[in-house]
């Protein structure tokens, strides 16, 4: 896709008409060679899943159960892989047949390649529970151990093949009196084999409770009960712990590498070894902390559904990687725990139901409403973290730092373009201690972006760039409906959100053809060159962009995410039971139906999709497909 993206169709011939690829020599990308020209693969894929429990009743409300479940998965390529020759035409002959020039000499066999992968997954369970009534009291309780064992199937090396261990222990009380007050407690001690053995456990305790209103004698006699048949207050208090991102080995034992190339000691060759990264001792539980306010309302005989929560949630010790100077000489930055990220905000949701025609036709309409504001409350001694994935072309974007959203752009912001030389002669800065007066960006020319000296220091620096924006949404909304009269069923779900950022490379790149003669959009027309009293964008940069008009990363590419997406549509259509029981479905049921997935969006991005994940910088990203889905439902 990013080949055929950036590569122009008039830069080489895709295809000649004698079925010739055309490339120039020093390998150029054809991607029509790419997708038609290179080669197979077969692939087979094996997935099971399998769960067996077992519940025994021992006294009243005591029983035991235990669980045992084993999956499996299997994935292997056979590829068949060639070079394709590739031409370029030079020019015709005295009968106006195309002269070639040969490019690239391919492969005359297809070379074979093996990959695999497999995993395998073990999870034991076993629990007791207990529940009793007792008058207007109602007790609950659990004590449950699990434990996990996964496992690289198909490793290459000692750290693939180490198994990955969970094992973890909890337990949980319930109590309510009288269906007002409602309490919950519980407590659990995990431990994982991807943290140090000394400390590769900790203890995850929550709580909460709430109130049902609608149940107090007061409210029952009230005016209230015609219009509500459900009110109720809630509360939470809980912490959970996350070790996903840390691999295996764990951080304390790190592989020795060995350098590819020796040196001659003695005669002999000696490779010199050094280590991958840094072993960690203090590696431990990434943690999250939330507390949470609730409430719930039922009205209209619980035909409209009405929830409202508040929270506040607090990350701490975050697993990243922990920046190193290169000096210390290891291939990689040692992964850690860090900072403190604190994210609040309110998720809302709505639904109402109904029936008119006596039952016969039937409807439903939902929609959900969150907001979130999330920033970096302490790094300690670290003002600035880089993160080097993801970046583009290599060069890390994402940074973070306190006061800031979590993973924030780190750009350059601009004041508009230099229109005149006027402009760029007056673009000065003035030393407060020497009183020197210095042009900013004194080998702009005109057309170039005006760099804004957020420092103040006089010059254009990397010290100028500020965090500015993040991908996280502020807001995120979806809302839908669904009916059915006389077998027919349809049904709709839009989703969208708003608040969110995305920094447009893919853009930044195909204005300048990636300074490789690449492929260019059409927003080049709205550059200084095309227009230059009033253009969007600078002046192109294909020769020389010593400005950095589109190499900087600046807030010149930095766009709105916000979108409004019809996420899927279906239309259904089950057939009567008098025409059923002829195809002798004398108690089941047939539907058809047909479904779109991601059938329209709407946006101001100016990409080709606002869902780009990775943390919301475009580089590329193959969009998100629509489908088409028919279908039968049959049960028998």
């Amino acid at each position: 896709f990013e080949s055929a993206y950036f590569t122009p169709p008039t830069y080489i011939a895709p295809l000649y008409p004698d079925g010739k690829l055309g490339a120039f020599s020093g390998g150029d990308i054809n991607p029509v060679a790419q997708l038609g020209a290179t080669g197979y693969a077969n692939q087979w894929r094996s997935q099971v899943y399998s769960n067996l429990r077992i519940t025994q009743q021992i006294y009243k409300g005591l029983s035991v159960s235990g669980m045992f479940s084993f999956d499996t998965y299997n994935y292997t390529s056979n590829r068949f892989t060639k070079t394709p020759n590739t031409y370029h035409a030079t020019g015709r002959d005295a009968n106006g047949n195309l002269l070639y020039e040969q490019t690239r000499q391919g492969t005359e066999n297809l070379a074979y390649s093996l990959s695999a992968k497999g995993n395998r997954a073990i999870y034991l369970e076993a629990a007791v529970n207990y529940r009793n009534t007792f008058g207007r009291h109602t007790v609950s309780g659990m004590m449950l151990f699990n434990q996990s064992d996964e496992i690289n199937t198909k490793a290459t090396n000692v750290e693939e093949a180490l198994p990955y261990r969970f094992r973890g222990l909890a337990g949980r009380f319930t109590y309510s009196f009288d269906d007002r007050y409602f309490l919950t407690a519980s407590i659990r001690r995990d431990a994982s084999s991807k943290l140090p053995s000394s400390k590769n456990y900790d203890w995850f305790p929550s709580v909460s409770g709430s109130w049902k209103i609608s149940s107090e004698k007061f409210f029952r006699n009230s005016p209230l009960a015609k219009v509500f048949d459900l009110v109720k207050l809630r509360a939470g208090w809980g912490k959970v712990g996350n070790v996903t991102l840390y691999s295996l080995p764990n951080p304390t034992e790190i592989p020795l590498l060995t350098y590819p190339n020796g040196s001659l000691i003695g005669g002999n060759t000696v490779y010199g070894t050094y280590l991958e990264t840094i072993a960690n001792t203090d590696a431990t539980w990434e943690t999250t902390v939330q507390t949470s306010a609730g409430l719930d309302l039922q009205m209209f005989e619980n035909k409209l559904e009405i929830s409202a929560d508040y929270y506040y949630k607090e990350t701490r010790d975050l697993i990243d990687y922990i920046p190193t100077p290169p000096q210390i000489g290891v291939e990689n930055p040692p992964l850690g725990n860090m900072g403190k990220v604190i994210n609040r905000g309110w998720e809302f949701s709505a639904s109402y139901r109904n029936s008119a025609a006596d039952g016969k036709f039937n409807y439903s309409v939902w929609g959900t409403f969150s907001t979130n504001k999330g920033w970096v409350d302490d790094y300690g001694a670290q003002e600035l973290v880089q993160h080097e994935n993801p970046n583009i072309n290599s060069t890390p974007i994402l940074y973070s730092a306190a006061g800031y959203p979590w993973y924030s752009y780190y750009l350059y912001r601009t004041d508009g373009i230099f229109r005149s030389q006027e402009e760029i002669d007056r673009y000065v800065s003035k030393n407060a201690e020497t009183g020197e007066v210095m042009q900013v960006q004194p080998n702009a020319k005109v057309g170039d972006l005006k760099f804004i000296d957020t420092n103040g220091d006089g010059v254009i620096t990397d010290a100028d760039k500020v965090l500015t924006g993040c991908y996280t949404p502020k807001q995120t909304f979806s809302f839908g409906a669904s009916l059915d009269w006389k077998g027919f069923d349809f049904s709709f779900m839009f989703q969208g959100v708003a608040g969110n950022y995305i920094y447009n490379g893919t853009k930044q790149m195909a204005m300048n053809g990636r300074a490789d003669m690449g492929n260019l959009i059409s927003d080049v027309y709205d550059t200084w060159d095309f227009n230059p009293s009033g253009s969007k964008y600078p002046r192109l940069g294909l020769v020389d962009d010593n400005n950095g008009n589109y190499v900087k990363f600046s807030d010149v590419f930095l766009e709105k995410g916000d979108y409004l997406r019809l996420k899927n549509i279906t239309l259904g259509y089950t057939l009567p039971k008098h025409v059923t029981r002829h195809i002798g479905l004398e108690k089941g049921s047939l539907r058809v139906y047909m479904s779109i997935d991601n059938v329209a969006t709407i946006t101001g991005y100016s990409g080709i999709d606002p869902e780009v994940g990775n943390y919301g910088i475009d580089s590329g990203v193959y969009p998100v497909s629509r489908f088409f889905n028919f279908g039968v439902n049959v049960n028998f």
